[in-house]
């Protein structure tokens, strides 16, 4: 027998685990080397890694879609073309209108990093219905907007959340720093 087959190199080079690891390990290098600043879209590389691997893999070069190719062909896009204010929220967990609507990638995200709170919905539909309806999206993402009632406060929690589930779960669905009814401008640190 071969030793490929005995240590199982083969059957791991094939499994689709270890292509999407691969695949967060890069987009996600490239994300936090391109998209700094104040186009910084994720707090840590393991809120990056979280959101990925929420994600679909999607196909490689596609830069449309809510999939994680397409936020990968966004963070390079950045530091290639040098427009960080258009490719890093669209390469950020939202995906901002170009990698998926933020209201989807939101929903999609919830339900793996806060099961608890996304079992309030009845299905992926219904979480995007009422995100689309009730939360005001002030337009793309970086990672300031922590606070107020806007998309883009849930999906600074979302992120945290797929790293650290408390205290940020709560703070994803809406309660406490993200309180429907509560501005919207988001705020800092």
């Amino acid at each position: 027998m071969a030793c490929a087959q005995v240590l199982g190199i083969e059957d791991a080079a094939l499994d689709p685990r270890f292509a999407t690891e691969a695949l967060c390990n890069e987009y996600c290098n490239t994300v936090e080397a391109n998209c700094t600043g104040e186009f910084d879209v994720y707090t840590s590389p393991d809120t990056c890694r979280g959101v990925c691997s929420a994600l679909q893999p999607g196909e490689p070069g596609v830069a449309v879609g809510n999939t994680i190719h397409c936020r990968l062909a966004n963070a390079k896009a950045a530091e290639s073309t040098q427009e960080f204010g258009q490719h890093c929220p669209a390469a950020g967990p939202g995906g901002d209108g170009i990698c998926g609507e933020n209201c989807e990638s939101y929903c999609t995200v919830l339900e793996k990093a806060c099961p608890n709170e996304f079992a309030r919905f009845d299905g992926a539909g219904d979480c995007v219905s009422e995100c689309e309806a009730n939360v005001p999206d002030l337009g793309g993402f970086d990672i300031s907007q922590d606070e107020g009632n806007s998309m883009q406060c849930r999906l600074y929690h979302v992120s945290a959340a797929s790293d650290k589930p408390v205290p940020h779960c709560k703070h994803a669905i809406g309660d406490e720093l993200c309180v429907p009814g509560e501005g919207g401008s988001g705020g800092g640190g």
